[in-house]
């Protein structure tokens, strides 16, 4: 690391790994974290995780016009914020923040309430929305001291959370705005709708460096307007962590992880689950990728057909080993599925909200195809998976493990090579 060069790591959950709700975010940052301390070259600061809570896709609809002229108007009030609105919000910040009322010990109820829910403490999550002139100047000076400009996107660049989109995007705009080379890393790209792709494009074309998780997201970022060599394809940065437990089968026992925060079918789950169970003589158990959300699907699941665990989350890194313990994963969270591969396990995957999984499946060239969520009337696909996985258990384990061993040298390459590039756009 370089003592002299300073790194801004925007939209970061770096600082609050460990409250994340999300066992597969938490292990994402987790490995975004050490590739960052291996290869980043710099000193770390962390920009806060939502700058812009105001800046929504209604707030991007209500300005109207080309989202880059948008993007351009807002650039100029960040920027430019009037002196006597900026010295009231910092007095109140320093009233209400972290050296006044939001001092840990006077905070705690209402840290532990913005904790659960967010993973950030009350200020932290409250402030961007209630001192809108404060946060964004900070950020600006921020950005302003940093060398250069990295963000980790993850799944955040997706239709289904279009409502925050236009905020995480300007960050984008603004680092390029005022002259900060910037990489965009170990993102999917899952913009199916024109509008939502058409809000993306200026703050992407913008970056000078991008690094993708699965292949399936190149094409659409090629389609942006994004150059070619701009852009490397590598996978996700949990493969940077060391896996630990490792796949043994014969366990007699499958699991499930099912997202509990978009709509699901739960008895058509119970039917699957008893099924499983009554074909193969199994135990049936849920691993819960975010207690949060999964907690209520695992009690509603519990109630419709018998499930052998005790509901209890188990955070990272046990869930590897959780995983690791089963014959059989069926999963429709995209995270679970990559534990999956670094243990071993086998498993079903089940379509989600986005690509991501089957751009996991194609990057590993995985020989099971990627099912279509249970629904009444289409249980077989599902189960007749399950049959086929079972059989093959260790023809499907071992490429897993040779791809996962693969994938932990080939993401410390990748993100050698991009932060190489990222510091060559500075220079240039």
């Amino acid at each position: 690391m370089r003592a002299d060069r300073r790194l801004l790591n925007l939209v970061s959950q770096r600082d609050i790994i460990d409250s994340l709700p999300n066992v597969g975010d938490r292990a994402l940052q987790k490995g975004f974290a050490l590739l960052l301390a291996r290869h980043g070259g710099a000193a770390v600061d962390d920009g806060n995780w939502k700058n812009f809570p105001g800046l929504t896709w209604a707030a991007l609809g209500q300005a109207g016009g080309d989202p880059a002229e948008v993007y351009e108007a807002w650039y100029r009030r960040v920027t430019g914020p009037g002196r006597a609105r900026l010295g009231a919000e910092r007095l109140a910040a320093a009233v209400l923040g972290p050296r006044g009322l939001s001092r840990p010990w006077l905070a705690h109820p209402l840290d532990r309430l913005a904790r659960r829910r967010t993973g950030q403490t009350f200020w932290q999550a409250a402030g961007p929305r209630l001192l809108k002139t404060h946060f964004s100047d900070t950020l600006v000076g921020q950005i302003r001291a940093a060398d250069a400009v990295v963000v980790s996107a993850g799944g955040l660049i997706a239709d289904h959370l279009t409502r925050f989109l236009p905020g995480r995007l300007f960050e984008i705009y603004l680092a390029k705005r005022l002259g900060r080379p910037v990489a965009v890393l170990n993102y999917s790209l899952a913009l199916s709708r024109p509008e939502t792709a058409e809000a993306a494009a200026p703050a992407l074309r913008a970056a000078d460096v991008h690094v993708l998780r699965e292949p399936q997201s190149l094409q659409p970022l090629l389609d942006l307007g994004v150059p070619a060599d701009r852009v490397r394809v590598s996978v996700d940065t949990v493969f940077a962590l060391e896996a630990g437990a490792q796949w043994n089968g014969a366990t007699g026992t499958v699991g499930l992880s099912i997202r509990g925060d978009r709509p699901v079918d739960l008895d058509a789950w119970a039917a699957v689950a008893d099924e499983i169970r009554r074909r193969h003589g199994v135990r049936v158990v849920m691993v819960q990728g975010d207690p949060q959300h999964d907690g209520a699907v695992r009690r509603d699941l519990g109630r419709r057909c018998r499930l052998d665990d005790d509901g209890t989350f188990v955070d990272h890194p046990g869930i590897v080993q959780v995983i690791a313990g089963l014959d059989l994963l069926v999963t429709e969270r995209y995270h679970p599925a990559v534990f999956a591969t670094q243990a071993g396990t086998p498993f079903v995957p089940v379509a989600a909200t986005t690509h991501k999984m089957d751009g996991l499946v194609d990057l590993i060239d995985y020989p099971m195809a990627v099912s279509d969520p249970p629904r009444g009337d289409n249980l077989a696909p599902i189960l007749e998976a399950v049959d086929r996985a079972l059989a093959r258990g260790p023809d499907l384990s071992a490429p897993l493990r040779a791809f996962a061993a693969e994938a932990h040298r080939r993401v410390n390459e990748d993100y050698r090579a991009a932060f190489h590039d990222l510091w060559t756009a500075r220079t240039s």
